[in-house]
């Protein structure tokens, strides 16, 4: 099942996210145990973005209250998750950790690569969570059990624009090794002295790869500036996987920027910051619709009105299942962290099966069967047509907009812009 689902999870990510930034992999070692230390902003999509665009096989470990049915069982043991139980979760559930550990101890003495999301719980903010023992312990855990060295952690960050949007952005950096073997005379001496440095190691490298705003009420005014750093840079209908750290950095140094304002100057910044989203939501224009002015001329409206000839038909051919796994993920979650999960989760599978009905219905039209796979491929080409036509009819709704309106907009971005 691990294998079945891979490829549709990677294909789905490229539509769930409008671009998707992975730096640094060639820092993972191959050939000895890796164990991935990850944060932890949303609920499933965190591993599944590292398990698909890594090894063939990664496990991960996964809140043993998941596994409470039979179904769901066999179901996450086949997609190679690893249950951990949690104090909440009760003493009698607690005691299975020990046998798990064993499990999992013996796992990477063989050389497989262990996901831990080091935080223990998902939380939805930019910002890092004190971490949990679990990655030091479980590779001391290992060496006690059979004696391997070479074993590495290697500390990871994942960083969303907005965790719980359709078509938003990720950026996943991964850190240096820490490799076991330097710890392991301190650990002779003092087992918990050890598991603590190589704790505070671990959170260290995960601090240097993940945006962290300091203060909860200084988020919104950073994500704003953020947007408008993003908006600012050329605009790509699709950019595929990039491996470029760049927009990372740059970010990560906003939000430190933003930590270091002074309270009259964050005030100045946080009213101006308010406004400008105020006033952007009333009149239903986007900030990147502002950044790509250039966009409303007359060669984009011809482009945009060929190509719809295909994007719409597209649209609608694949609306059904997407609407349904957002409408699935609205009703039933209540929990912000959780929201995108299901939404991708829900979609992918749904849309899966939309496709094997559509097959069923086209050799029913006297079809090949093999004609169904234009579906989504236009229907991709049809998502890429809208992200360029919301940035499009955004300008062209400014043009339009009162002359002081205008002003007032582009003023207010303009004071923002001064923080970059």
């Amino acid at each position: 099942i691990y294998y079945i689902f891979k490829y549709p999870l990677n294909l789905a990510l490229r539509v769930f996210f409008r671009r998707i930034f992975i730096s640094h992999k060639e820092r993972i070692p191959r050939g000895v145990p890796v164990v991935l230390a990850v944060n932890h902003p949303t609920a499933f999509i965190d591993p599944i973005l590292i398990a698909v665009t890594m090894w063939p096989t990664l496990h991960f470990m996964l809140r043993g209250d998941l596994f409470g049915s039979r179904v769901a069982r066999f179901f996450l043991d086949q997609i190679k998750t690893i249950p951990i139980f949690r104090a909440r979760d009760g003493f009698a559930s607690l005691r299975n950790n020990q046998e798990i550990m064993k499990h999992v101890n013996q796992k990477i003495s063989r050389g497989s690569n262990i996901l831990i999301l080091a935080e223990g719980q998902a939380t939805h903010e930019k910002k890092m969570r004190p971490i949990q023992k679990g990655a030091a312990r479980m590779m001391f855990g290992a060496y006690d059990a059979y004696g391997r060295k070479d074993m590495v952690v290697i500390p990871v960050g994942i960083n969303y624009t907005n965790s719980d949007e359709f078509r938003s952005e990720v950026m996943v950096d991964f850190g240096h090794p820490i490799p076991l073997k330097e710890y392991i005379p301190l650990y002779h001496e003092n087992p918990r002295k050890a598991i603590n440095k190589m704790t505070a190691e671990i959170s260290d490298g995960m601090r240097q790869r993940i945006i962290h705003v300091e203060k909860g009420e200084r988020e919104s005014a950073a994500s704003m500036l953020m947007e408008i750093y993003r908006n600012n840079l050329r605009y790509k209908i699709y950019s595929g996987i990039s491996d470029d750290d760049t927009r990372l950095r740059s970010e990560f140094s906003i939000a430190e920027n933003v930590n270091h304002l002074s309270e009259d100057d964050f005030e100045d910044l946080g009213e101006n910051s308010s406004e400008y989203q105020s006033l952007l939501k009333k009149l239903g224009i986007r900030d990147i619709s502002l950044a790509k002015l250039n966009l409303y001329n007359p060669v984009s409206t011809i482009l945009l009105l060929l190509c719809s000839v295909i994007a719409i038909p597209g649209i609608i051919m694949n609306f059904p299942p997407l609407r349904l796994g957002k409408f699935i993920a609205d009703l039933k979650v209540k929990k912000i962290e959780f929201h995108s999960s299901v939404r991708y989760g829900a979609g992918m599978f749904l849309s899966m099966i939309w496709i094997i009905l559509l097959a069923i219905l086209f050799v029913f039209l006297g079809l090949p069967w093999w004609s169904v796979l234009i579906v989504p491929l236009i229907g991709f080409f049809g998502l890429l047509w809208r992200d360029y036509f919301k940035v499009w009819n955004g300008a062209r709704l400014f043009r339009s907009l009162p002359v002081s309106t205008k002003e007032e907009l582009l003023d207010l971005r303009h004071d923002l812009m001064e923080y970059l």
